[in-house]
């Protein structure tokens, strides 16, 4: 009989390499055609038994540190951008004249201390407006057609009726030029707004609802904000007047599809519909109890709880979810 003799050291190296392969996969470091199923277009069933993915982040998502820059500005009021930074003020430049607003825009994209800025790409672009724009804390804020984001409203630097205990709003309107960030201030408002809502209209309007006027009297007078041909500014009263006890502040305000407003108030549980008509032509400003024709007289289209310092979001054409909220035991209801 013919034998075939197989040295040693082959034996031993043979032996060390399979060891190495079995350690590879029992670490999971060597993953299967699942993780790429292309790579073998002749395979026609892959297996379920494949390696599982170290991670599920395309799914769960992940968080990550944005950048090394830390601030004292406590950022109550935050919007994106179109250039991409985001731009925040906040309750109060401390120690800098009073209650003034203090802005800052931060660029994620540009290294922070201790990192070398770059001047001309910098971090964090900070203002302090001038006492002549009170304080933009508790404002309302929404985007304009170009990109240009309006600010209503906000808080006075001196309490216009001395020893109040009731809060009062101002009657200022500014726009904030993301790509020179220069501040405009426009016309003022037909009287003060402590906590209005501002929405984007379907025809490049801005509508402003609700918010305290003097010593938290409710501003009941929604106001239209529309550019001109010349380009500047004008408010514009609506004919409709919010309901006294409903919409009092931060309403949730949301453009559908129709052109036509929903505005949902969490600590009443309702919803109205507002049509910002014309003051020449039809159709004329006018609001209605949601929903205007009910076909299920077991839902009355109004939320199911109180829902007062809770969030409400968009998640599709004309659909919403409003998650959380009320005062006394936060609920744990999500409605849609």
């Amino acid at each position: 009989m013919f034998k075939m003799l197989i040295p040693v050291s082959v034996c031993q190296k043979t032996i060390s390499f399979l060891l190495s392969i079995a350690v590879l996969l029992s670490f999971g470091l060597i993953t299967s055609t699942r993780a790429n199923p292309k790579s073998d277009k002749k395979r026609k069933k892959i297996s379920t038994e494949s390696a599982v993915l170290t991670s599920d982040r395309g799914e769960k998502g992940e968080w990550n540190p944005v950048s090394a820059f830390t601030s004292t500005l406590v950022a109550a009021h935050v919007s994106v951008l179109p250039n991409g930074k985001l731009i925040s003020w906040g309750y109060r430049a401390a120690g800098l004249n009073g209650n003034q607003t203090r802005v800052q825009v931060w660029n994620p994209s540009a290294p922070c201390p201790p990192a070398s800025p770059d001047p001309n790409n910098p971090c964090i672009v900070e203002t302090l407006l001038p006492s002549s724009y009170e304080n933009l804390f508790c404002s309302g804020h929404s985007f304009l057609p170009d990109g240009n984001l309006l600010i209503t409203g906000g808080t006075p630097l001196t309490p216009p009726t001395p020893n109040s205990p009731y809060q009062s709003g101002i009657a200022n309107a500014v726009l904030y030029n993301y790509s020179t960030n220069i501040w405009t201030p426009l016309p003022p408002m037909n009287a003060r707004r402590w906590y209005p809502t501002n929405v984007a209209l379907s025809d490049g309007s801005a509508l402003v609802w609700g918010g305290y006027d003097l010593d938290a009297s409710l501003n009941s007078v929604p106001q239209v904000l529309e550019k001109q041909v010349d380009g500047t500014y004008t408010w514009r009263s609506l004919s409709i007047r919010n309901p006294e006890t409903e919409f009092r502040y931060y309403s949730w305000l949301n453009t559908l599809s129709s052109g036509k407003v929903l505005a949902t108030v969490g600590l009443q549980a309702k919803s109205s519909v507002v049509t910002v008509g014309s003051p020449f032509r039809y159709p004329q400003d006018s609001i209605s109890n949601y929903p205007l024709n009910p076909t299920n007289s077991a839902y009355d289209g109004q939320l199911n709880t109180n829902h007062e310092a809770g969030t409400q979001i968009v998640y599709d054409k004309d659909k919403f979810i409003v998650i959380g909220g009320k005062t006394d035991l936060p609920t744990d209801i999500a409605e849609h």
